[in-house]
């Protein structure tokens, strides 16, 4: 309670920019208590300019504390002395998304949210760019968690980047960007569908396999045009892409799907006995 009263009276008798009060609350954020440094970095916002330099290398800092409650109040901390789309802050911060400790990426993706906008083409870049990473599951919450905050459902570029991404010759890049197309592109969107058909052709196998299971991502199931598209893959010269068309028809056609049936039967009349 005494800590709250400081806190609130801070608020009432300290200008902004006044450096004896910044120099004390910055120098408790290094307090052996945890309440201790809550209590101080959450006063930043209170004593610091909007871009102070010194509040938000603290406020980043302390969202890797050991405390849950330091944590947190360092994330809304950041997001009252950081400018609201400062590349820097994001970069820095985005970098933490690579962290071992989960309790740190999550804090780590919830300051994000209160220091860019969403769809904020810097930060969707920062978090497809941890889809390259070697940890599994960092991979995982950059596209399962991650990039789902911070983007609205069919966000242009997010989606442009993602099918981008599935042309990245590392396959664990590839995979995350499949999972979170999942998540973020418009299902079964006809222009999307399209793209993702001209990667049938690329001359990777690897990304035409990676561009079919994108297909079952975004595609509702019995969606004429990707049962379509899936079905050009039975007939493509290399056997390992025909039989991931086989895999993600089964995952796209209907069962009795009188269309997947007609599609797949029109394979038979082909003129190589592979097909």
């Amino acid at each position: 309670e005494v800590r709250e009263c400081g806190e609130l009276a801070l608020q009432d008798i300290v200008d902004r920019g006044c450096e004896h009060a910044i120099s004390a609350v910055l120098g408790r954020t290094k307090h052996t208590a945890a309440p201790t440094r809550a209590t101080a970095v959450r006063s930043l916002p209170v004593v610091c300019d909007i871009g102070d330099e010194r509040a938000i290398n603290v406020a980043i800092e302390l969202l890797s504390d050991v405390d849950e409650t330091v944590r947190l109040s360092a994330v809304q901390a950041l997001g009252g002395v950081a400018e609201l789309g400062d590349v820097r802050v994001i970069r820095t911060v985005a970098r933490l998304l690579e962290r071992p400790e989960l309790a740190v990426r999550k804090a780590a993706a919830f300051a994000l949210t209160g220091v860019a906008q969403k769809g904020d083409n810097c930060l969707i870049d920062e978090v497809v760019l941890r889809f390259a990473h070697p940890s599994e599951e960092i991979r995982h919450f950059a596209a399962s968690k991650a990039l789902k905050q911070f983007v609205e459902r069919g966000d242009t570029y997010a989606v442009d980047s993602l099918i981008h991404a599935l042309q990245n010759e590392l396959q664990e890049m590839r995979a995350a960007a499949v999972k979170a197309l999942g998540y973020v592109a418009t299902k079964s969107d006809p222009d999307r569908l399209r793209q993702l058909f001209e990667l049938l052709s690329h001359e990777s196998r690897g990304v035409r396999e990676s561009a079919l299971q994108a297909h079952v991502a975004i595609a509702e199931r019995g969606n004429a045009q990707a049962l379509d598209q899936e079905a050009t893959g039975l007939e493509h010269e290399d056997s390992e892409t025909r039989r991931a068309a086989i895999k993600v028809l089964e995952q796209t056609a209907e069962s009795g799907d009188e269309h997947g049936i007609c599609v797949v039967a029109a394979r038979l009349e082909h003129d190589s006995a592979d097909v």
